[in-house]
């Protein structure tokens, strides 16, 4: 079989019919690929439209879990796929007709292990549109060299320009690949792309860009995606990530390979900045009675201190310039440059450069 598509569903009624026609539009011949529904618990009638739909389709294979999120609904279809490549969909999702079979192609002709390609987002109201912009620009492809690279060599021109996308819709992976480079999604967290994007780009020894925008990502009210964009769940989410990362540079330092090393910390300091800025009062309250975040204690306590030393410096900065605009037109030009070199000294001690 070429191709297993993996789709993590959770009470999406009413989308299972027209995604399944969308993928029947691919180009692709029925016995050429499987489509692995993974039902997380779904309480709409999402199981039993599936059930209705694989009584027709037999290349519909249907996994159950209980609710255990997106991150665990996608590994379980990873390890159910027997595709010989791999691909990751949403159910409200769509691609433009012969999408698939195109990149399978390619993917095939090349010995590629992972193909990465772009996307458009489809906005369900003009406020979704107003609040949350960026998509417009994550979803495109501005990297994309000729030929074939080596997913390392990817990582480091990504993180050069900070094109880095870690959208799994918007990549082929071959599944022997995947699952020699160990690449999971961590579970229990939002964000958990990210994870699993750096460690299968990283394990991909051919790798090649389709500049294309063939994928229609859906953005809605209710979406796991909006939803989850503030508070401790995120914060805690990028805690992980932010080790994870991190755990990536350390390997890639210890092979003596430092520019992927700074890489890899460079794509990582988003993680950083968000574990500064949207840390909680209490930190370590937050992890409390989560062991499997126990190890995370260390990171948490340093993002606690890098925030009240970023409060301080803040508060300094406002003295500083209050001061500055007091004393404006009555002070010698000594004091002026002083003051500059004062806000100078600060934004060197305690900018983000020093939270990272």
């Amino acid at each position: 079989m070429r191709l297993s598509v993996v789709v993590p569903m959770r009470d999406c009624y009413g989308y299972v019919g027209p995604l399944l026609d969308n993928l029947d539009m691919q180009g692709l011949g029925e016995e050429e690929y499987e489509v692995v529904a993974v039902d997380d618990g779904s309480a709409d009638g999402t199981a039993a439209e599936l059930s209705r739909e694989a009584a027709s389709r037999p290349n519909l294979r249907v996994v159950k879990l209980d609710g255990r999120g997106a991150g665990a609904a996608r590994n379980a279809g990873t390890d159910a796929a027997r595709g010989d490549f791999l691909y990751f969909m949403d159910a409200d999702d769509s691609l433009l007709p012969g999408t698939l079979a195109r990149l399978l192609s390619r993917a095939e002709a090349d010995r590629l292990d992972c193909l990465l390609f772009g996307g458009e987002p489809v906005y369900a109201t003009p406020e979704l549109e107003r609040l949350v912009p960026q998509y417009r620009g994550l979803l495109e492809r501005s990297w994309a060299p000729e030929g074939v690279v080596t997913g390392r060599d990817a990582i480091v021109a990504q993180a050069a320009i900070g094109d880095f996308c870690p959208c799994v819709w918007l990549m082929l992976l071959r599944t022997g690949a995947v699952r020699a480079a160990g690449a999971r999604f961590p579970e229990g967290i939002v964000n958990e792309d990210n994870a699993f994007a750096l460690r299968a780009v990283l394990g991909a020894g051919r790798l090649a860009v389709d500049p294309g925008s063939f994928y229609r990502y859906s953005v809605r009210e209710g979406s796991v995606t909006s939803s989850n964009r503030s508070g401790e769940a995120r914060w805690l989410a990028h805690l992980e990530l932010l080790a994870i990362f991190e755990g990536e540079a350390r390997a890639a330092w210890a092979d003596g390979d430092t520019e992927l090393a700074a890489a890899v910390r460079e794509l990582s300091s988003w993680f950083a900045e968000v574990c500064v800025r949207d840390c909680p009062d209490d930190p370590l309250r937050v992890l409390a009675g989560r062991p499997e975040a126990a190890p995370l204690s260390p990171a948490a306590r340093l993002a606690g201190t890098a925030a009240c030393e970023r409060a301080r410096a803040e508060v300094a900065e406002d003295h500083s310039r209050a001061l500055e605009a007091e004393l404006a037109g009555r002070e010698a030009p000594g004091v002026r440059q002083s003051m500059a070199l004062l806000r100078e000294a600060l934004a060197r001690r305690f900018g983000h450069g020093g939270t990272r």
